[in-house]
């Protein structure tokens, strides 16, 4: 199977247990499945993955301390999803959680929990993320899938040719 093979099943099985765990019948969402342009969707994953790390420390102040953990995957991912589960904010900190929708370089789906602060209106920013179950979480809202649909259309490069010849080595 190759990796655009993979992204097919692994966003094909995602969505088919999301929508259905959402209430939605199957005939809607295998016309939202027919809607994606599979290839279009993996050229995009490739041009915008990178590392993701476990920790991170970014700031904006000269001197200050930018910092990252060791890599949360083996490879690089894409982002695909970002549903925001928890927020609280004060004058000076703002702390949120988020559950994340990762693409892995081997197309494989990634369910990650994000708890980030921001310090003095993003002048420092703390983000630790951890993998969580293999779907996405029971006890947390369910995603939907219009909306993710919606986000994967708007990843598609803004000109792009399904004849172009492009190789993305592993």
């Amino acid at each position: 199977m190759n990796k655009n093979e993979k992204l097919i099943e692994s966003i094909t099985g995602f969505f088919i247990t999301m929508g259905k765990r959402d209430g939605h019948r199957s005939d809607h969402i295998l016309s939202l499945l027919r809607e994606i342009h599979f290839t279009a969707l993996y050229h995009a994953i490739c041009e915008n993955a990178g590392p993701v790390y476990s920790f991170a420390a970014i700031s904006d102040i000269p001197g200050k301390l930018n910092y990252r953990s060791n890599p949360l995957f083996p490879g690089n991912a894409t982002l695909l999803w970002t549903e925001q589960t928890y927020h609280a904010n004060d004058d000076i900190l703002s702390a949120t959680r988020y559950l994340e929708l990762w693409v892995k370089d081997d197309m494989t789906l990634a369910v990650v929990s994000c708890f980030r602060t921001v310090f003095d209106d993003e002048e420092y920013i703390t983000e630790y993320r951890e993998i969580k179950a293999d779907g996405w979480p029971v006890t947390d809202p369910v995603l939907d899938i219009e909306e993710l649909f919606c986000s994967i259309q708007d990843m598609y490069p803004d000109e792009f040719d399904p004849d172009a010849v492009i190789v993305y080595e592993s």
